[in-house]
């Protein structure tokens, strides 16, 4: 028979497990428990353009909280822009780069871009590889390249895959596996 520490050790074990896993919260989106992530911030660059248009997802109280605020995504129709993502966690003063912690861990962590615009194709830049064999794409700087005008969303996700990302044999990655870091969606105009 078990003895009652043997039990509360077991109950203890179990807690910790659940509490150490990922959580979808009520907005739609993933939070890996490891990291707090409460904004994100699209920065679009026309072609022949070199000033940056900023949008931003932001959920400052996090999961369950308020809903997050999120700007649409506004396109111009029949071109390319350069994309940068920067993330962050503002809920702690100053606020935290998160940005640097995924680009030091490259090799683990990937994001996945899902227009739902026909007209709207996202590749990889290609000088934001890592450093695996083969070199897949981190992520961080994409192309976005628009036909004609159109509504739909863009679905981002950042995966954390320590482990899995260099056993991938692929260069394009698989957003199937690993954990969910963080999972966004932003409304698009292309006009």
């Amino acid at each position: 028979m078990f003895g009652k520490n043997t039990l509360l050790y077991a109950a203890c074990a179990a807690a910790l497990a659940t509490t150490a896993c990922k959580k979808e919260d009520d907005h739609g989106h993933d939070h890996n428990e490891g990291e707090v992530i409460t904004t994100i911030t699209v920065s679009l660059t026309d072609s022949g353009s070199t000033t940056p248009r900023t949008f931003v997802w932001s959920d400052p109280d996090g999961p369950g909280g308020n809903a997050p605020t999120i700007d649409t995504l506004r396109l111009t129709a029949n071109t390319r822009a350069n994309a940068s993502l920067k993330l962050e966690d503002r809920s702690v003063t100053p606020a935290k780069n998160i940005t640097v912690e995924i680009e030091r861990e490259e090799n683990e962590h990937q994001f996945f871009f899902t227009p739902t615009l026909p007209g709207l194709a996202i590749a990889y830049d290609p000088t934001d590889f890592d450093t695996n064999t083969p070199p897949k794409p981190l992520g961080l700087r994409s192309f976005w390249r628009t036909a004609g005008p159109g509504r739909g969303t863009v679905r981002i996700v950042l995966k954390h895959q320590p482990g899995i990302k260099a056993s991938i044999p692929n260069t394009v990655g698989d957003a199937t596996r690993g954990e969910t870091d963080i999972e966004v969606v932003f409304p698009v105009i292309v006009q």
